[in-house]
């Protein structure tokens, strides 16, 4: 009876070293392919653009092209799919603005990738910057000659500044409104003009030049004129009427064959 205990028991351990082989292996093949598809997982990701390093370079490139403004503006770059899959660039990627397009408010950053896998794509952003700017204090009519009265220094949001503005008064005052100006606008370039320094109906000098010989003679404006303008005058000599180009405000040239 002790012989057959003995084998019994025998046989347990055979059958329970047998399990538990069985079960390792079970185990081993169970782990084995998760731990390399982690790695290649792993590996593949290491071979894309991170996403987020991406957005931080374009965010980057855009401080560096408002370097120069008195007040830094606030970006905000777009979030990028998490879909998107772009090999690593082989070498640093190029960044430009699109052309054409407003400083301020929604911008496009134009990324390019010219290395070995070569990709390109189109990063919006929003760029909210504030500037010190010249405003019309009130209402001007079109042809006033603009004063300092006219107006003042306020910090505005520039993307509302569509077509340029100055920050300065002084290239500001002296010149002409161009349009009728409506108070609070943002004054730019397109309400400007040079003011009328020649008025119609003024009596002014007609200077001929012709040979190297200068010949100055009284005459008659037939119209406003600016400077460097050419505008039609009669000469009270002899009631000809000639278009002369306007040197000051009490003189206009013309050239004599």
């Amino acid at each position: 009876m002790v012989k057959i205990a003995k084998k019994v028991a025998f046989f347990k351990i055979l059958l329970s070293c047998e399990f538990n082989m069985k079960l390792t292996l079970k185990i081993k093949l169970f782990i084995l392919p998760i731990f390399f598809g982690i790695s290649a997982c792993y590996a593949q990701g290491s071979q894309l653009e991170n996403l987020e390093q991406l957005s931080n370079n374009v965010k980057k490139y855009l401080q560096q092209q408002y370097i120069s403004s008195n007040i830094p503006p606030v970006i905000a770059i777009n979030q990028l799919d998490n879909r998107l899959r772009l090999k690593k660039c082989s070498i640093p990627p190029q960044h430009s603005l699109k052309s054409g397009q407003k400083k301020y408010g929604y911008v496009t950053v134009f990324v390019e990738c010219k290395g070995e896998a070569p990709w390109s794509l189109y990063v919006p952003a929003t760029v909210t910057g504030y500037e010190n700017v010249v405003i019309a204090k009130q209402g001007i009519f079109r042809g006033t000659v603009i004063t300092k009265q006219h107006l003042t220094i306020k910090k505005t949001d520039l993307s509302k500044a569509y077509y340029g503005y100055f920050t300065s008064k002084e290239p500001v005052i002296g010149m002409q409104a161009s349009r009728s100006i409506p108070a609070r606008s943002i004054i730019n370039k397109l309400f400007l003009e040079l003011p009328d320094i020649i008025k119609e109906g003024q009596e002014i000098f007609i200077q001929a030049k012709t040979h190297g010989i200068n010949v100055q003679l009284k005459g008659k404006a037939l119209s406003d004129g600016k400077l460097g303008q050419l505008i039609r005058v009669k000469n009270k000599s002899s009631g000809k009427i000639i278009q002369a180009k306007v040197i000051s405000s009490t003189k206009v040239e013309v050239y004599v064959d």
